[in-house]
């Protein structure tokens, strides 16, 4: 009876410590990142719910926390990465400091912390803590593509796409650094056909990624493709029926082909889902035409037709 008893107990203790390990050695993903949808900052924001895989282990510190677990508390890593998740990087960001205090040898506080700072744009503090991590962790896809998106932010496409190329060469498998380096060059409007072929490797590894479509969209759209572009936007939507960037790129490109009344019901159910939905647009390079008053030979002045969005 006692050894049943002592290995019941060592099972419990097992169990629970394997649970921690899981939760230490995954970094955070997001759902949502207000409007930095349509931004370089948003396939970033854009990542799906589930958590990826961090390559550095757990410290024993860590472990060692595993009987605060039993009692109900969480430690500062697993804090911040529920604040993370909560789209709450201000709250995160003193978590992941004190996570960094806590362990300052574990490569996932500062790549949590890093995300927090990239979210809240502040962009050098975020380039620092995913370096730092980087340092102890140098084979993380995530903190590649992650520092990729701080390269983005501060314009500078050559390194931000080194660091995209390490992130696949790290993980080809996986269809978010695809994704993250198509809507990188689809940004800076540079690389556009390589642009569409990322995203179209993306969209093959996982048909169900919308951003993939609505990436490879506005690539097609940047390329005076807008036929292919409605196409991509219209699997997209299939995809994910509130995707209002996608709603508002369809919009454009009928515009472009002259579908002027169906391209403005998609943008206005765009903006009704996203009333911010230009902005976002806007970040991606583009440009919204309004009307021009010209004078005319006939008359005063008098409105010339262009292309509204």
């Amino acid at each position: 009876m006692v050894d049943a008893r002592k290995w019941t107990r060592l099972a419990i203790l097992a169990g629970m410590t394997a649970m921690l390990a899981v939760l230490l050695g995954y970094g955070a993903s997001f759902t949502a990142c207000g409007h930095a949808e349509g931004s370089m900052l948003g396939s970033f924001c854009l990542r799906s719910a589930s958590l990826a895989p961090a390559h550095s282990p757990p410290s024993r510190q860590y472990q060692r926390r595993s009987r605060d677990r039993a009692s109900g508390l969480r430690t500062p890593l697993e804090q911040c990465q529920a604040s993370l998740h909560d789209a709450s990087p201000a709250d995160a960001l003193k978590t992941c400091d004190q996570a960094v205090k806590f362990d300052p040898s574990h490569a996932g506080p500062y790549k949590l912390r890093g995300q927090a700072h990239l979210l809240l744009n502040h962009v050098a503090r975020a380039r620092d803590d995913f370096e730092h991590s980087l340092a102890l962790d140098p084979a993380d896809p995530e903190t590649r593509a992650d520092r990729g998106q701080v390269f983005a932010r501060m314009k500078d496409f050559w390194r931000a796409r080194d660091d995209f190329d390490q992130a696949i060469r790290l993980a080809p498998a996986e269809a978010r650094w695809w994704n993250e380096r198509c809507w990188m060059r689809v940004g800076f409007g540079r690389e556009l056909a390589m642009a569409v072929s990322d995203c179209s490797e993306a969209a093959r590894r996982d048909s169900e990624l919308a951003e993939a479509f609505a990436g490879r969209g506005f690539a097609h759209l940047k390329l005076s493709l807008p036929l292919a572009a409605i196409g991509d936007f219209d699997a997209a939507i299939d995809a994910r029926n509130d995707y209002a960037l996608a709603f508002f790129g369809r919009g454009v490109s009928k515009i472009t082909l002259r579908r002027a009344h169906s391209g403005q019901r998609d943008l206005e159910r765009a903006r009704r889902i996203d009333p911010q939905v230009d902005k976002s647009f806007l970040s991606l390079g583009f440009k919204i035409q309004r009307p021009v008053r010209r004078r005319n030979k006939r008359g005063p002045e008098a409105a010339r037709s262009q292309t509204l969005f």
